[in-house]
């Protein structure tokens, strides 16, 4: 029969002593750590902020400076990094409507597993103008593939599909439905996609051989509207008193507008040393800005984007009224990302187990991939693992300095009771740290140890 110290029930009962201690720690760790975090903030509040290019109502490109300690940091500069003077009743000066055009889309191969659903649907239109509601249908997956699917919104009944051949009354094959970069939606939001965008009554999709197609709901016809383009966005402008949207397209050389009917406004040239660049594109009554972000992030290995990024250059385009190139201003923005990674070295200590750092912590860094790394462009899982490694390795490798020593109080603790199990109670304390150690010394009475009386001898023993 097996002793106590070796049954399930056991290590059962360890693991909820443990998980309680963990809590225990968690809540210390939040209470006490906060005000540690906060003094370490407060005394380098240089490595809390960021800056970003953006540009004003009236047409005029500012960086923003962004105190991510307090709100109350906050200011704006102009392009020579001279700060703009705010008015007494304004908090925020407001911004341009704009959109990004990023040279490429960005991999994300845990956002589409960790949506749970095959199937993705994104509502393209519905409102009071329009009796039919329109919703894209697709396989959830990088190599995207889908159809457009039509209902009555009075009566609730389905009006039909929209594929690559234009309006069908049954549901399409995969060989005439829409192929596409799946990764652009796996974020499931609309507005942030490029390669799907939505216009009063239609909707604009980007094709794998770079033909933005225009589908029209009121007349459920698909036509071609403009080829060989890298991405598609929407900005929002003002007419009068309504809303409305803009399509905006970027090809290799060339930024393309369009109204939310299809029809062409304007063309936007891209400075030849900007077409790789990430992008982002204001315009609004006249006023034209092009953001030109040229930071090689390739370059960047995972201790550099751990550290403080302190520079990017940026190349800030401004267009005169024909649309022209007026002026190219190379503006460089600083910012820190020591945030992140101070944070996560705190919540690695907090609970010092492996348990907590290779079962959790970076899995969940990993899927949300919001750790310092290579990420910004190509990287792979693995990549961003040993990113998220690389981020807490300081905090890891004192859980592993801490798991030894506990591991080996263990085997010299049930060495010394006499009781079997001893690797198996290494182990646990090995990969739970702290909490589990507590768990283990806590989850039985153990034999009390006395040391015994020396013995003194006489000279008449008898030693076999």
């Amino acid at each position: 029969m097996p002793r106590s110290s070796e049954k399930p029930s056991a290590l059962c009962l360890a693991s909820v002593l443990a998980m309680g201690t963990s809590v225990i720690l968690m809540f210390l760790a939040i209470v006490i750590g906060s005000s540690i975090s906060s003094a370490i903030k407060n005394r380098h509040r240089e490595d809390y902020s960021s800056e970003a290019i953006d540009v004003t109502q009236d047409g005029q490109p500012i960086i923003r400076h962004y105190d991510h300690f307090s709100p109350s940091g906050n200011f704006e500069m102009d392009l020579d990094r001279n700060r703009i003077p705010r008015p007494p009743e304004v908090q925020w000066i407001p911004s341009m409507p704009g959109v990004s055009l990023p040279y490429e889309s960005t991999p994300r191969p845990m956002a589409l597993a960790s949506r749970g659903r095959p199937i993705q649907v994104q509502q393209l239109t519905g409102g009071a103008w329009m009796n039919e509601d329109w919703f894209f249908v697709w396989n959830g997956k990088a190599e995207g593939a889908g159809y457009f699917e039509g209902y009555d919104a009075e009566r609730l009944q389905r009006i039909g599909y929209i594929d690559v051949s234009g309006f069908q009354e049954s549901k399409p094959n995969l060989d005439d439905q829409f192929t596409f970069d799946g990764y652009s939606l796996a974020n499931g939001y609309l507005d942030m996609s490029q390669v799907l965008s939505r216009g009063r009554g239609r909707a604009f999709l980007l094709l794998e051989d770079g033909t933005v197609l225009h589908i029209d709901f009121l007349q459920r016809t698909v036509s071609p509207l403009i080829e060989e383009a890298i991405c598609v966005g929407t900005r929002t402008a003002y007419t009068g008193n309504e809303t409305v949207l803009r399509l905006v397209v970027r090809t290799a050389d060339s930024i393309e507008e369009f109204n939310d009917r299809g029809e062409f406004i304007g063309r936007f040239p891209t400075p030849p040393e900007l077409q790789e660049a990430q992008l982002r594109f204001f315009h609004d009554e006249g006023n034209a800005v092009l953001d030109a972000d040229v930071t090689d992030y390739t370059d960047l290995g995972p201790q550099e984007m751990a550290n403080t990024i302190s520079e990017r250059p940026h190349v800030v385009v401004q267009y005169d009224p024909n649309g022209q190139v007026e002026t190219m201003t190379p503006v460089n923005t600083r910012s820190s990302l020591r945030v992140s990674v101070i944070d996560t070295n705190m919540a690695t200590v907090a609970v010092p187990s492996l348990v907590w750092v290779f079962g959790i912590l970076i899995p969940m860094m990993v899927i949300s991939r919001d750790v310092p790394g290579p990420w910004a462009h190509d990287a792979s899982t693995m990549e961003v693992f040993w990113g998220a490694l690389t981020a807490i390795s300081p905090a890891t490798i004192l859980v592993l300095l801490v798991s030894f020593a506990l591991a080996w109080l263990t085997w010299r603790h049930h060495r010394r009771t006499g009781e079997s199990g001893t690797w198996v109670w290494v182990m646990f304390v090995f990969l739970t740290g702290l909490p589990g150690y507590v768990g283990y010394r806590l989850h039985r009475r153990w034999p009390r140890l006395e040391s015994a009386p020396e013995i003194e001898l006489t000279g008449t023993e008898v030693f076999a």
